[in-house]
């Protein structure tokens, strides 16, 4: 009797060890290749609180498939997962779990819904070439290493929200068949976005850490990318929008390069990207246009004016160069009449510098408030009455200044003309 009580005690003692909290013999059951069979049943499977050694997924061969649920909760996973080549059929969920390890899940096709909740990925992480059929998420989770998501095709609903990437980030070549969400996640190193197929997206209060690039990408749906921060340089190069992208409000620190960007409709303000701006005439023009029909008229003018900056620094001595510097300089090309009012501040000083020098040469002593009050009637044309001093020493001026006084009256009226079409185009926009 004691004998059968020791055997039947020991037989307790081994079912307990296999689900303890060090049970690697159940995961080596689970996943060995002589037991598919078994695991193919239709059960689910859900480990609860354990730590196991998964060197043994290796067991699953390429082009193997999982039928049953999976779903591991509050767990520690030591040692690679290497799952290439594998079909999930049913959901595949890891909550609250550490992989202490690298993870690699290349060329797999997930058919039913992915989740990683508050997961810690402490390794590389791969999905480079994989399918997700439905959809897939990462919320709170942290990957410490490497993430590739190069190339991959997401059919269904993506999320990303509030997970961290301390290292590189790759979603390269991927395609987005859904709405993806990137809402406060953290790229702390640099992220690849480029040559993406995107749907609607969203990256609102995304933090940019380093170098970010989408070039190559499109965005099919509306992109939101309120609320982002975007650390250093932020590329945009040959990238579509086909409906409405949001960066109001965004903050850039680095560059912000959007050379052959191409938008239908592009939410930003003037003051969020000139200090960042880099980009191509024709991306300028675009951005003009778009500043208007959105009645951002200031910053419509503030646009061309950058852009008229760049084009000129860009051009060789020439006339057009030259034209381009007397625009400048009193007009401000045409959307600065306060440029305008300095030139003729300049010529009036300028002029009555000349006449003073001239005055001194002909032994002929004025005193320059009269000379200054005498350049100010002739550049604003106002009736000679007006001279503080005297019609007669009015009259003497113009006596022995005539062509000084055709030219101050010359240009005085060109720039009071420009002054008024400068001011009337500003105020009807």
């Amino acid at each position: 009797m004691n004998l059968r009580m020791k055997a039947l005690g020991f037989f307790i003692l081994v079912a307990m060890m296999i689900h303890s909290v060090e049970g690697q013999d159940i995961i080596k059951t689970f996943y060995n290749e002589s037991n598919l069979n078994e695991f193919n049943r239709g059960t689910s499977n859900d480990y609860n609180n354990t730590t196991n050694n998964f060197l043994s997924l290796y067991k699953i061969h390429n082009g193997s498939t999982i039928n049953d649920p999976i779903s591991i909760l509050n767990s520690s996973v030591i040692g690679d997962i290497i799952l290439n080549d594998v079909i999930f059929n049913n959901i595949l969920i890891f909550n609250k779990v550490i992989f202490k390890n690298n993870v690699s899940f290349v060329r797999c096709q997930f058919n039913d819904n992915v989740k990683f909740i508050e997961t810690q990925l402490r390794g590389h992480v791969t999905f480079d070439d994989s399918k997700f059929n439905n959809s897939v998420e990462f919320l709170n989770s942290n990957f410490s290493e490497h993430a590739s998501f190069w190339n991959v095709k997401f059919g269904g609903y993506v999320s990303l929200s509030r997970s961290r990437f301390c290292n590189t980030a790759d979603f390269g070549s991927s395609k987005f068949q859904e709405d993806n969400y990137f809402i406060n996640t953290i790229f702390e190193d640099e992220s690849d976005f480029r040559r993406i197929a995107f749907k609607k997206s969203s990256f609102i209060g995304v933090k940019f850490n380093d170098n970010t690039y989408f070039n190559n990408s499109e965005f099919e749906g509306d992109a939101n990318f309120g609320g982002s921060f975007f650390k250093k340089n932020a590329y945009f190069v040959d990238t579509f929008f086909y409906k409405t992208a949001i960066f109001n409000p965004a903050d850039f620190n680095g560059e912000l390069n959007i050379t052959g960007l191409k938008f239908n409709n592009l939410e930003v303000t003037w003051s969020t990207i000139e200090n960042s701006l880099i980009c191509d005439s024709i991306t300028y023009t675009a951005l003009i246009k778009n500043f208007r029909a959105q009645e951002q008229f200031d910053d419509a003018n503030n646009c061309y004016y950058r852009y008229r900056e760049q084009v000129q620094i860009l051009k060789e001595l020439s006339w057009s160069k030259l034209y381009d510097k007397i625009a400048w300089i009193t007009c401000g090309y045409g959307v600065r009449p306060s440029h305008t009012i300095f030139s003729g501040f300049l010529v009036w000083l300028l002029l009555g510098t000349a006449l003073f020098i001239k005055m001194r040469f002909l032994n002929k002593d004025k005193s320059l408030a009269e000379l200054y009050s005498f350049i100010a009637i002739i550049l604003l044309s106002v009736p000679g009455e007006w001279y503080p001093f005297g019609n007669d020493r009015y009259e003497f001026l113009i006596k022995h200044n005539i062509y000084l006084t055709l030219l101050g009256r010359i240009i005085g009226w060109a720039l009071m003309a420009l002054f008024i079409v400068v001011l009337t185009k500003k105020m009807i926009l």
